[in-house]
This record gives C-alpha cells, structure tokens and sequence, in this order.
C-alpha cells in the first residue's frame, strides 16, 4: 500500500468501530467489551501481594503495616498522577513545539522529540485500536513514520523509577519463562500486543521502543523483541 505521509486516514477508518470510556477504561465495539493489552499481560506474571510484601518492609523498617502500606499508597497516587501529566504533555508536544516543559520528565520528552532524526516524523500519537478477530484493544503512546524505508516505529512513554526491578528472580509465566517478571518484559509484550493490532492495516513495524523517561531530565531507549509468534499462538488457543 503507497503511503501519503501527510495523511494516515487509512489507519483510524481502520478502527473506526471502537469506543474508548475514558472514566471506566472500557473499550468497546459494537457494545461488546473487549479486553485490554494490560488485562491480557496479566496472565503472564503472578499478582503482587500488598499484603506480605508490606509486611515483610515493616519488620525490616520498623514502620507498621499500616505506615507502610499508605506510604505505597501515596508514592503510587504521585507516580500515577505525575505518569499522567507527562504522557499528555507527550502526547501534544509533538505537535506543538512552543510547549513548555513543568518537570524533568517533560524535559525528557522535549528532548527526545528535538534529537529525533529529520527523516523520523510523528504519525499517532494515542492510537486507540483492537483486533477484529482476537477481539482485544489497547492504546499505543507513539508511532513514528520512518521517511526512507516507509515502515513505522511503535513507541512507548515510561515513567517507572525502575525498568528492570525484579523481586527474587520471579519469571513471568509460560511461554514467557525466559523472561523475569519486570516492568521491561511486561512492556516488552505490550509493544508486541500493539505490533499486532497495527499491521492489521498493512503497515509494517520495524522497531519497537520503550523511551524511559528519568527524573532527571534525560531519556534512554530500549528495543524491545518481537513477541509476536507466541503471543498469536496464545490468542489462537483462547479463542
């Protein structure tokens, strides 16, 4: 398919049929509910258990349960809100280079989308999509249309403070086993959940990158692999 850099209608008619409830995060199509990208993960690592790893801080720390717990409480309503505040400033900044940054993070994606190469332009930003035949949906933070090989560029914002923490050398679980259960590898399928929905429309990835946004001010980016060959098998024997 030739490609109008100017204009990727094609894309969004593609998924036209689906709504997005902001309040409840539900998407759907046709009034059916489809599962997200982040419901499918879960599947893949065990929960984190609050209540023993709270447990487990307080004896170290001294602290209750009950200090220990609202201090997780707060720094993830603060992680959260802040996470929130620089995607949207992600998500415009592209587009309107005159925007000021209001913390490092945002300084981090000034600078990511300033030291981008000429031939490397924004195409999505937020692309809401689903797969007409899984029928799951999620929402990709960035894509980016590579000017001379014509191919597109899945990215993603992250604000954790630690890609790769990983508590006792916890695996994510089969067929992912060779993975430790970190943000990293969550993310890792993620991209390639997103790879999935995108090149329905019969434009191609070429990369799959994480851009880590640090509280400093700075940014590093990761390639992720191509998950994609197990993720379908999965799909296929859930449906």
């Amino acid at each position: 398919m030739e490609i109008n850099i100017e204009n990727f209608e094609y894309i969004k008619n593609f998924f036209k049929d689906l709504s997005f409830n902001e309040d409840k995060h539900l998407y759907t199509v046709n009034n059916d509910i489809l599962p997200s990208v982040s419901k499918l993960i879960k599947s893949y690592h065990e929960e984190f258990n609050a209540h023993a790893a709270s447990l487990g801080t307080a004896q170290k720390t001294g602290k209750s349960q009950e200090q220990v717990l609202q201090e997780w409480k707060e720094t993830g309503d603060e992680a959260r809100s802040r996470g929130h505040r620089v995607h949207h400033f992600g998500e415009m900044y592209p587009w309107d280079r005159t925007l000021i940054p209001r913390c490092a993070q945002e300084w981090a994606v000034k600078k990511f989308w300033d030291e981008l190469p000429e031939h490397i332009v924004p195409a999505f930003m937020e692309l809401r999509m689903y797969h007409k035949i899984y029928k799951y949906a999620g929402t990709a933070d960035i894509l980016l249309f590579n000017t001379i090989d014509r191919t597109f560029i899945l990215a993603d914002y992250k604000t954790n403070k630690d890609l790769f923490k990983n508590f006792k050398g916890q695996k994510l679980r089969f067929p992912f086993t060779n993975y430790l259960d970190t943000p990293f590898s969550k993310y890792t399928l993620q991209l390639s959940y997103y790879q999935m929905l995108f090149e329905q429309t019969g434009s191609k990835i070429s990369r799959r990158i994480i851009i880590w946004l640090d509280l400093e001010g700075n940014y590093q980016m990761y390639n992720t692999e191509n998950e994609m060959d197990k993720l379908n098998y999965e799909l296929i024997i859930r449906n």
